[in-house]
């Protein structure tokens, strides 16, 4: 067979690339009741306002990753694009000095630097929080070095928690971490005893006179650092992102008896605390009929894709384990006793003994059924064939 004949000849009847067009389709319905930051295709943190999607870029390369979809998270920290001890309620070590600011990773002259004397004794930057018990948080900044040598002890970040027994710190070392280029770092930690108090330390202990600068501190509920969330004078919350097509937005592309879905995308996270992170999914608004990508449950760092009718697990497919970050690509195709999967080029897994779901709308990076966390990641493209692809298309479409 040639590889012209294993591409479908039928077009999608519903094509979202979010990466190349950089906008919503106006089917979708797309909310999210605050503003949120995402980094734009200059490298630099940008801010979307309230019910605008973002369209998320690598700061490196400048590749468009689509349409990114996060769960809602609060930033603890206070007056976090100026971590100063000239800002109420930052303070420094007796050993550290402000030497001024620099330009931040959102293009504006906020970022504080500063130098220790390399005695490794009251080098820091801090702020004090209070911490809940058998909470998991996770602390972020962004850091670079000015001037001088990377230190080869001390950290970037230091957090203070109580791990059920003592105090004690998450660390991120400055060695083979910090470089002269702006880099997010972040360190995830549960607290077991509550805590009033203690500081979230930064620039800590260097071991030398280095100048370094740091900008976008961050303290969140969760295991893993989400988009930045910047505040002044209280905690902010970033509402999460929804986007959904129902009606005849949904049904004017969809065919109930038989189909295809091909989506790619990333996770900026793996091994979700609950059941899965959603990519897409289809269904009735409950759990007893859908078909959903998902990574799949807590502990497990594989994904997987699961068709439901009336409430009976129809078909099934798993795939190996991913990484944060990598990008994958699945195609779904489903028919009455004829159903196939492929993820990342791999052999179709099939099924002959399946019922089809009687569905009406599509969630994008989300569902409002079921217990379900977002995606927490990018969506570069969702597509939906009208037909059922034969398993060697799936198979092309992956790759």
């Amino acid at each position: 067979m040639s590889i012209s004949q294993n591409f479908p000849s039928t077009r999608p009847s519903l094509n979202l690339n979010f990466a190349r067009s950089q906008k919503l389709d106006p089917r979708i319905t797309f909310t999210r009741s605050s503003s949120a930051t995402y980094t734009g295709g200059d490298g630099l943190i940008k801010s979307a306002a309230t019910d605008t999607p973002r369209f998320d870029f690598n700061a490196t390369t400048g590749e468009c990753l689509g349409l990114l979809i996060e769960e809602s998270r609060t930033n603890i920290l206070l007056q976090s694009t100026t971590p100063d001890n000239l800002v109420s309620p930052w303070g420094k070590g007796v050993n550290t000095t402000r030497i001024g600011v620099t330009t931040a990773p959102d293009g504006t002259n906020t970022a504080v630097y500063f130098s220790g004397d390399g005695s490794q004794a009251n080098i820091f930057v801090s702020q004090g929080v209070n911490l809940n018990a058998n909470t998991t948080y996770t602390c972020s900044v962004w850091a670079k070095l000015i001037s001088g040598s990377v230190p080869t002890a001390g950290n970037i970040i230091s957090a203070s928690f109580h791990n059920g027994t003592a105090l004690t710190r998450s660390n991120v070392a400055f060695n083979s971490n910090l470089t002269t280029e702006w880099k997010r770092f972040s360190t995830t930690f549960t607290n077991v005893t509550a805590q009033t108090g203690v500081s979230m330390f930064f620039l800590a202990d260097q071991n030398n006179t280095a100048q370094i600068a740091i900008w976008g501190a961050q303290l969140e509920t969760g295991a893993f650092a989400t988009s930045y969330i910047p505040t002044v004078a209280s905690t902010v919350t970033r509402s999460a992102d929804n986007a959904s097509m129902t009606g005849t937005n949904f049904s004017s592309w969809y065919n109930q008896s038989e189909g295809n879905v091909t989506c790619s995308g990333r996770f900026l996270y793996i091994n979700p605390p609950t059941f899965g992170q959603i990519l897409w999914a289809i269904g009735d608004s409950s759990t007893f009929n859908e078909s959903m990508y998902v990574v799949n449950d807590s502990g497990s760092t594989g994904i997987g894709f699961n068709m439901i009718d009336g409430g009976v697990n129809q078909f099934a497919v798993g795939s190996s384990t991913i990484t944060a970050g990598s990008f994958n690509k699945i195609s779904i195709s489903y028919k009455t006793n004829d159903s196939a999967g492929s993820f990342n080029s791999s052999t179709p897994t099939t099924d002959t003994s399946c019922t089809l779901p009687t569905v009406n709308s599509l969630k994008i990076g989300n569902a409002s059924w079921g217990t379900f966390n977002p995606l927490n990641g990018t969506i570069s493209q969702l597509s939906y064939y009208p037909v059922r692809l034969t398993n060697s298309q799936l198979q092309t479409l992956t790759k």
